[in-house]
């Protein structure tokens, strides 16, 4: 699902270099726009209004940047945030400008729901290989996380690939479909010590839930 627009208002910056200390101290931020074929542009913004939105802001998150009072705001995604190595305070933040019509390409993250049926059952561990998969869309379509259902893992061993994602028309997958994205893996074997000092193996439950049988998988890495 595409994300919601936020919006900013900014302001012009005649303030550079070691100055900016001063425009900190009147509770503004410097923030820098730039892209490909916009020229940049140095501004500032209320401290608690850009802390507000890097509170909701992602990579992936559209910012609507408007300019003192121009008509047409600026189209952005938040990249660079830079802070103060002891205090974390925020010195300056970087955006990037794009156009809406062209087609851009980011690394999306991928999130876990549902629940494994051999995990609820039986124990084991989710194993997540992929956390983030590449795709192309226009800013507008653009899906700020996507989702992997674990419903349908009742084996071990049982794997769910990038393809087994819902993923909009709008938006054109990047990474191999036959990536592994989880893998479900029985319980690890618990060691314990005998009375001669050696070592036994035991399960950590004594229910076994099937898996599925074959050669092992291999686990591709995304692009």
């Amino acid at each position: 699902m595409a994300n919601s627009v936020l919006e900013i208002k900014v302001q012009t910056r005649d303030v550079v270099g070691k100055n900016v200390r001063f425009l900190r101290k009147n509770g503004k931020t410097p923030i820098h726009l730039y892209g490909n074929g916009v020229e940049s542009v140095s501004l500032e913004i209320e401290t608690d209004e850009l802390t507000r939105l890097l509170n909701r802001a992602g990579p992936n998150t559209p910012v609507s940047i408007t300019i003192d009072n121009d008509s047409e705001p600026r189209f952005t995604y938040l990249r660079e945030v830079q802070k103060h190595p002891v205090t974390e305070k925020v010195l300056h933040v970087d955006f990037l400008e794009v156009s809406t019509t062209e087609e851009i390409i980011s690394n999306i993250s991928v999130g876990l729901i549902g629940e494994s049926p051999a995990i609820k059952s039986y124990g084991g561990r989710v194993n997540q290989t992929m956390r983030t998969i590449r795709v192309s869309a226009l800013p507008k379509d653009l899906p700020e996380r996507l989702e992997i259902d674990l419903s349908s893992l009742d084996r071990f061993e049982k794997v769910l690939r990038v393809s087994d994602i819902e993923i909009s028309s709008d938006v054109t997958l990047l990474t191999d479909s036959e990536s592994i994205v989880v893998r479900i893996s029985a319980p690890r074997r618990a060691a314990t010590t005998t009375a001669g000092g050696g070592e036994i193996q035991e399960e950590v439950t004594s229910d076994v839930a099937p898996s599925d049988e074959g050669t092992e998988e291999e686990i591709t890495e995304g692009q």
